[in-house]
């Protein structure tokens, strides 16, 4: 059985936060991304359908640490 909670409390959270910041999304609306209830997959699956809307792919840029430098 699929066990959902609220994406803010699954263990990728942090690491698909900073994505939707590289996106441009502000903080009131990834709140709100974080409220949405499913699993890991689902939370991979909501920014990847963003990135698609936004026509960009986080894959293809420098991964950013917390201290804002490239890697």
């Amino acid at each position: 059985m699929k066990q959902t909670r609220r994406f803010r409390d699954l263990p990728d959270w942090e690491e698909a936060r900073k994505s939707l910041r590289i996106l441009g999304l502000d903080e009131e609306v990834i709140a709100s991304v974080g409220e949405q209830e499913g699993d890991s997959l689902d939370l991979v699956e909501t920014c990847m359908a963003l990135e698609e809307a936004f026509g960009s792919s986080l894959s293809k840029r420098p991964k950013v640490d917390l201290g804002g430098r490239g890697k």
